[in-house]
């Protein structure tokens, strides 16, 4: 919203609705043209990831509502804010990570005020563990120690990443000169990352 308010009032033109074409670019003969159309979570091929109860992390960060009991896949910094979110809505979470540890790609200081949060709100954090199969009502998983454990899910929340979304970029970038992929349609990652980009293609016009 603060960044919004700042481009409305520094008199930017803003278009919504509109496909950006070849054409549409040639017809406003622009100095400089800059890509910035994000990423698309990353959808894993797991069997029954198409069923109507499994969504993606952004889908409920947008309002998408969940069942009484989720499991969340992947517990990176988004699967992890994603349950403390959920949890605080008062949903019972689970949260399955592959790796040894979760919120493995966040500030020591910021993971650990978020575990602290996860713990409180009684978040289930299942580590070395595989998601194997999404069923009507529960998730299969395979544990550390090798065995299967069917979990109870209402709700399936896939946090697994994200992919550049760059189809535009490769369309347009043979016809445009000059033209610039910035953000998470070049590469996905965090905020400050993408801000960063922004920064210095404004810049280096």
């Amino acid at each position: 919203d603060f960044m919004a308010g700042r481009l409305a009032r520094c008199g930017a033109e803003i278009r919504y609705g509109s496909d950006v074409t070849p054409e549409m670019i040639a017809d406003r003969k622009p100095d400089a043209v800059i890509i910035a159309a994000g990423a698309v979570p990353m959808v894993p091929d797991l069997p029954g990831v198409t069923q109507p109860h499994v969504m993606t992390a952004r889908d409920v960060l947008q309002g998408r509502e969940t069942g009484p009991n989720v499991v969340i896949i992947g517990g990176g910094l988004v699967g992890c804010e994603t349950g403390h979110f959920l949890a605080e809505k008062g949903k019972k979470v689970t949260v399955v990570e592959m790796l040894k540890r979760t919120a493995n790609d966040m500030s020591p200081m910021v993971r650990r005020r978020l575990l602290d949060g996860l713990r409180e709100k009684q978040v289930a954090q299942l580590t070395l563990t595989t998601c194997m199969e999404i069923k009507g009502k529960s998730v299969m998983v395979k544990i550390a120690d090798g065995t299967l454990q069917e979990i109870p899910a209402d709700s399936v929340v896939l946090a697994v990443g994200y992919q550049k979304n760059d189809a535009l970029y490769q369309r347009l970038k043979d016809q445009v000169p000059g033209m610039r992929n910035i953000g998470d349609s070049d590469n996905p990652q965090r905020i400050r990352e993408a801000i960063k980009a922004g920064y210095e293609a404004g810049l280096a016009i």
